[in-house]
């Protein structure tokens, strides 16, 4: 082998090394885990009294580097944090100190904790309700998360399709649907739908439901529909179609060929909401105002989200609040008792998904 064949082949050794380092770097790059960050809770909000402090929280979980807490809105002067600018590796907690001047006015305050990473960015809601010196007892009480709607809709329980009945002076061939419903407490109405296929006509059609005839007369081909009333349905029913007989045609049969032969039920009714909390005596008579928060998971229809304190309407609106977003209102003037109850309801063919339902009483501290 000459001496420039050498070379060659030493040249080729050496890129292949370098196209060998290249691809090793490549596929180490792009196997690095991509940053990300896990953080609780989503939403904070808390009764602060002006002059005062308070402390939230926050539980961040996961893999990034540069990791800087940032407080916006009306709180960003108010905020500060136990740990920022840190690197994240698993789990940590960062405590969020609010202080309030002693000069603020006294309403609701609004803002956002933002954590950003590595160019990325999430967002945790704040609101803080500033309240007087005296105004430092609260009692919170968690709801949870719950859905409410009205509804209405039809279902078919039953049916049959393809058969005869006959009747005649010597021969009686009917038939029989029998079928249960559960959900009796939010029936409306029921409806039996039958198509006569074929037919000689020559005697009634008789229709019974639960034994009471609801139909006897004489037709031919097409569609018939026979309402049932709700107090007419029972848990188990029986539905039997018979033919009549031919009249002074002693010789023939009534004859009907039924096509399909069916029993729907209309269900209409409200799902709600309802949660009892108990006072002490001192407390009713303490008390200052409550707030009630959650956060709108889902939602369908234009109706009233409806809210009773006490069987006093609270709210009756639509929340102004995007799906995912956080809403909440101050309660008015309510009278409370030692046994209060809360009721959640909403308005015809409406739903909402509710979660982080939290209702917040203060009470005067004298």
């Amino acid at each position: 082998m000459g001496k420039s064949q050498a070379k060659i082949d030493e040249f080729a050794f050496i890129l292949l090394a370098g196209l060998l380092f290249i691809i090793i770097l490549t596929v180490a790059w792009t196997s690095l885990p991509k940053p990300f960050v896990e953080v609780e809770p989503e939403f904070i909000s808390l009764i602060v009294a002006r002059g005062s402090s308070s402390r939230a929280v926050i539980y961040l979980n996961g893999s990034a580097n540069n990791v800087t807490l940032k407080a916006r809105g009306d709180i960003a002067n108010w905020v500060r944090f136990s740990k920022n600018n840190f690197t994240l590796a698993g789990e940590i907690e960062v405590s969020v100190i609010f202080s309030i001047p002693s000069t603020v006015e006294i309403r609701t305050y609004s803002g956002s904790i933002e954590i950003e990473f590595d160019g990325e960015k999430k967002s945790i809601p704040v609101s803080l309700d500033i309240v007087e010196r005296e105004a430092e007892t609260y009692k919170t009480f968690e709801l949870g998360d719950f859905s409410i709607s009205y509804y209405s809709g039809k279902e078919i329980i039953a049916s049959k399709s393809d058969f005869e009945v006959v009747r005649g002076y010597f021969t009686d061939f009917p038939s029989t649907l029998v079928f249960s419903l559960e959900k009796l407490y939010n029936l409306k109405n029921g409806l039996i739908s039958l198509i006569v296929e074929q037919t000689n006509s020559a005697g009634n059609l008789i229709v019974k439901f639960n034994d009471k005839v609801v139909f006897n007369e004489k037709v031919g081909e097409g569609e018939i529909k026979i309402p049932i009333e709700k107090s007419e349905i029972k848990n188990y029913n029986t539905l039997k179609i018979e033919a009549g007989l031919p009249g002074w045609k002693f010789w023939m049969n009534t004859v009907y060929k039924i096509k399909q032969l069916s029993f729907e039920a209309e269900y209409e009714g409200m799902k709600f909401k309802e949660y009892t909390f108990s006072l002490k005596r001192d407390d009713v008579g303490r008390y200052k105002w409550g707030r009630l928060t959650f956060q709108i998971k889902n939602k369908t229809g234009e109706g009233n989200l409806v809210v009773k304190l006490n069987d006093r309407e609270i709210y009756n609106a639509v929340p102004p609040a995007p799906i995912g977003g956080y809403f909440g209102f101050y309660l008015g003037d309510v009278e409370l008792n030692t046994t209060n109850k809360v009721y959640f309801y909403t308005e015809k063919y409406s739903s909402y998904e509710l979660q982080k339902v939290v209702l917040t009483l203060v009470f005067s501290a004298y």
